[in-house]
C-alpha cells in the first residue's frame, strides 16, 4: 500500500508538470490537440518509468491531458468545449469587438498601395485580412505567433473565430488602427513624409504614444 501511493503520489506530480508544460505550449500554437497529446504522452512514459508502475504512467498521461484541454486554447478538432479562458476574463463580447476592429484595420491596409502596406505593421502588430469572392480570413500575429485567425463565410456574414489568444499586443490595437486609417485617408506614404513618419513610430516605441500631429499638411 504504501508503494502504490508513492506510486500515485508520484503520478500526480508528473502530470501537474505535463499540465503546466502544455499551458507553456498550447496556447502558441493552432494544433493544440497534437501539443496536448504529445506532451501527456511523454510524461506519462516518464511518470511509468520513475513510478516502475504502469498506473503512475496512466495518472500523469490522464491528467497532463485533461488538464492541457482544460486550461489551453479550445481545440481546433471541431470539439465543442466551454469557454477555456474565462478565468482570464476573455469576455466574449470584448473579443468580438476586438475582432471587428481589426477587421477594421485590415481594410484601411488593403485600401494603401501594397508597397505602403508595412507601415501599418511597425507598431508591432500586423494584421492580414484576405477577401476571396464573398468570402473574407482574417490573421493577426505579433512578430511572435499568430493571435487571431477568423473566417467570414458570405458577404456581410458573422466572423467565426477559430484562435484567439490575448495578451500584451491587445493594447496595439488602437494605434495600429490610428496609423492605417491615417495612412488610408492620404492615399500612402509620399516621399516627403517617410522621415517624419518614422520618427512618430520611434516615438511610440519609446513613450508608447503615437503623435501624428507632425505629418498634418504633408
Amino acid at each position: 500500500m504504501p508503494r502504490m501511493l508513492a506510486v500515485i503520489v508520484v503520478g500526480m506530480a508528473l502530470g501537474l508538470l505535463g499540465m503546466l508544460l502544455a499551458l507553456y505550449a498550447v496556447p502558441r500554437g493552432r494544433r493544440s490537440v497534437n501539443v496536448a497529446v504529445a506532451l501527456s504522452l511523454l510524461v506519462g512514459l516518464a511518470g511509468g518509468l520513475y513510478g516502475g508502475h504502469w498506473l503512475s504512467g496512466l495518472i500523469a498521461m490522464c491528467q497532463s491531458f485533461v488538464l492541457s484541454i482544460l486550461l489551453g486554447e479550445p481545440l481546433q478538432s471541431g470539439l465543442e468545449l466551454p469557454e477555456a479562458r474565462w478565468w482570464r476574463g476573455d469576455d466574449q463580447g470584448r473579443r468580438e469587438e476586438r475582432v471587428r476592429e481589426l477587421v477594421q484595420i485590415g481594410e484601411a491596409v488593403n485600401m494603401l498601395p501594397a508597397g505602403d502596406r508595412p507601415w501599418c505593421s511597425m507598431l508591432g502588430l500586423r494584421v492580414r485580412l484576405d477577401v476571396a469572392g464573398e468570402g473574407a480570413t482574417l490573421r493577426v500575429g505579433d512578430g511572435l505567433a499568430t493571435r487571431v485567425e477568423a473566417r467570414r463565410e458570405g458577404e456581410g456574414g458573422k466572423w467565426v473565430v477559430e484562435t484567439y489568444i490575448g495578451g500584451e499586443w491587445e493594447g496595439l490595437v488602437g494605434p495600429t488602427m490610428e496609423l492605417a486609417e491615417w495612412l488610408a485617408e492620404r492615399g500612402g506614404v509620399s516621399v516627403g513624409m517617410r522621415n517624419t513618419l518614422w520618427e512618430a513610430i520611434e516615438g511610440f516605441r519609446r513613450r508608447g504614444v503615437l503623435d501624428l500631429s507632425a505629418l498634418e499638411g504633408r
